[in-house]
């Protein structure tokens, strides 16, 4: 596919480096409309040995890219296919115009719902464009880093909105508490 991965050293999230994807997806045959990176496992990978619930990666655009869907691909062992986005456009589909780290959260359950057994992964692709469709696409490049797995933890663009009052992601007794210490005042 029209897709080039390399280091880029001095441009990176945290770190002294992450990983510059191009892609070029001006080909005229069905191949070369899409770009995709591709790991495959030696052996499948188990994304939830350690509670894991969300994949994160931080992506930077650039300004000068032409629009295309970014897209994540998971396969397991039996063959199940699970994409994140909607027909691969991830959380925004300017994302990658924008230069500056955005940070991805995608919820393992997508892969899980769309039928990939997460205890037997077997790849992992980033792609650009659209695999179903014989259209070209366009040009451009993107940094790619600090892609990791975690457990539940606190996101502040997801918080439990404004009952969590003391921004833990939790509505709680805690959240009350400060309710009875600040009843006579306007707590937002």
């Amino acid at each position: 596919t029209g897709s080039c991965v390399d280091l880029a050293i001095g441009v990176s999230h945290e770190g002294s480096q992450s990983m510059i994807y191009a892609y070029d997806n001006t080909g005229t045959e069905r191949d070369s409309v899409y770009s995709e990176a591709k790991l495959t496992y030696s052996a499948p990978a188990n994304y939830t040995n350690s509670g894991e619930m969300a994949l994160v990666l931080y992506v930077k655009g650039n300004p000068d890219n032409d629009a295309s869907a970014m897209w994540i691909v998971l396969n397991d062992n039996l063959g199940a296919i699970a994409t994140y986005g909607d027909n691969g456009m991830g959380d925004e589909p300017n994302d990658i115009m924008i230069d500056g780290w955005i940070e991805w959260n995608i919820d393992l359950a997508v892969f899980a719902d769309g039928g990939v057994d997460l205890t037997n992964v077997t790849s992992i692709s980033i792609g650009f464009g659209d695999v179903t469709d014989t259209v070209a696409g366009g040009v451009g490049s993107v940094h790619i880093d600090d892609m990791a797995m975690y457990p539940v933890r606190c996101v502040p663009d997801f918080t439990p909105g404004i009952f969590d009052l003391n921004d833990d992601c939790v509505v709680d007794w805690l959240d009350i508490g400060i309710v009875g210490d600040n009843w006579l005042t306007d707590l937002r």
